[in-house]
């Protein structure tokens, strides 16, 4: 395989001007050299097994622009605590068993709810996230519920709106849940699970529409996987903010972060990349009339030659984004690499990389929201596009939620990687991958329209 080391691309400080100059997307490797430190593993605990619906302390729903939440009195609890576990502020407290919260499309919400008892005493009761992404993505709201008795999720199926008919919807779609490799069907887009409150898990839930064989019948691939985590928060935390009695933290609950911190680290930086790659070594333009440039058809391309990979540097287009938290600025970085055709005639063109939009909307300094719109055609055939948006909301302390939709072909991946400095040296844990969408046929790349594949829309939440 061969590939241009001169591939174009721009450096873009998001939320000021744009910066003149032309640079290739570091690797991280290329910002600083790690270092290894010394911090306790966090371990997942309990296995994540659907079982039937359990009765819980708290429900929470959305809609109509609202998250709902309902809970029920516990024994001793004097008030209620409700903390945002993503931005580490206090949203709420009082004495009754209700709330609703303003909750309008782009939103993402992790929340947790404590009790407290006569002298300060603080119980965490459950971890609520939920989600809200825009309409036109073709993804839909989920709500997921972690307590002592296990977490529940809900999600609205596709067609229905976040007022009236999800009912309606959830007859005429199918729904599964996959837990540990293992599919489950279920009549309704709910699922119980076995983790609970304080334990890791992974869950895969989707929703498509019914055949009138009854079958799954859409083009369109949905994903919805939801990292179940532990509150980022700590009541040490809710107490000093709540101006409560601060209980001493028990040992083995300090987090990697509080270790950090503990030991003079910071974290100053996340990266994100997004790569579309082609995993064969070559590929063959399918024939037929569906083929957008028929002149093309039965010629053969070089590909990428891989599976996945973090920074392995072979990729037809890739978006690499920095969150520099320190300097509260998003950097975005763009490259096309140059595509090759075999035979007949072999030739090399590169496609423009003016199709890639990155958009900053929010950058905190803890919080930050990026748009990224990606159309580049085959040089060869710009009629024929790797189309796809994509959201990436992130948090400071590890929060995220990523979404958006795109074409099943070529390949589409992306990872994330945390950096940390104690003020002279950096040190990092390693990439870990958000998401790995394999393609599924070049024919899908192959036509103008995604009306032979379909679209690949996807929420993943943590």
């Amino acid at each position: 395989m061969k590939h241009t080391h001169q591939a174009r691309a721009w450096g873009i400080l998001l939320g000021s001007a744009m910066l003149g100059m032309s640079l290739t997307a570091p690797a991280a490797a290329e910002v600083a050299s790690p270092h290894t430190v010394s911090a306790p593993a966090q371990p997942r605990t309990g296995s994540a097994v659907v079982r039937s619906r359990q009765a819980e302390p708290l429900t929470a729903s959305l809609a109509d622009d609202t998250l709902r939440l309902r809970w029920h009195a516990q024994a001793g609890a004097v008030e209620y605590l409700l903390a945002d576990d993503a931005a580490g502020t206090l949203v709420w407290r009082g004495t009754g068993t209700s709330l609703d919260l303003a909750m309008k499309a782009s939103r993402y919400r992790s929340l947790v709810l404590l009790g407290v008892a006569h002298g300060g005493h603080l119980s965490v009761i459950a971890k609520v996230v939920a989600t809200d992404p825009e309409r036109a993505s073709g993804v839909t709201p989920v709500t997921v519920v972690s307590a002592t008795t296990g977490t529940n999720i809900d999600w609205t199926a596709p067609g229905a709106s976040t007022t009236a008919g999800t009912q309606a919807s959830d007859a005429r779609s199918v729904h599964t849940a996959t837990v540990g490799g293992k599919v489950t069907a279920l009549p309704r887009s709910r699922v119980s699970l076995s983790t609970r409150l304080g334990q890791e898990g992974v869950a895969e839930v989707a929703s498509v529409p019914r055949t009138a064989g009854g079958g799954a019948g859409t083009l369109d691939s949905v994903t919805n996987e939801i990292d179940i985590t532990p509150p980022a928060i700590s009541m040490q935390e809710v107490a000093r903010l709540a101006h409560l009695p601060v209980p001493q933290q028990a040992a083995g609950t300090v987090t990697r972060e509080q270790s950090l911190l503990r030991a003079g680290w910071r974290k100053n930086s996340t990266w994100t990349t997004y790569e579309t790659f082609i995993p064969q070594s070559r590929v063959k333009v399918p024939t037929g009339p569906s083929v957008a440039c028929g002149s093309l058809s039965g010629q053969w391309y070089a590909g990428d030659g891989r599976g996945s990979a973090f920074n392995s540097g072979r990729y037809r287009t890739r978006v690499a984004i920095k969150y520099d938290w320190d300097k509260k600025h998003v950097y975005g970085y763009k490259d096309v690499h140059t595509t090759h055709r075999l035979s007949p005639h072999p030739a090399a063109k590169t496609a423009s990389a003016s199709g890639i939009k990155i958009k900053a909307v929010v950058m905190t300094g803890n919080f930050a929201r990026v748009y990224i719109t990606h159309s580049v055609g085959n040089p060869f055939c710009p009629a024929t596009k790797i189309r796809y948006t994509s959201w990436q909301e992130l948090y400071k302390n590890g929060q995220r939620w990523f979404y958006g939709s795109h074409v099943k072909m070529p390949s589409h991946e992306v990872f994330q990687e945390d950096w940390y400095t104690n003020g002279s040296q950096w040190a990092h844990y390693g990439a870990a991958r958000v998401f790995s969408h394999n393609a599924v046929n070049p024919a899908c790349l192959a036509v103008a329209a995604t009306t032979l594949c379909g679209l690949w829309n996807y929420q993943y939440i943590k």
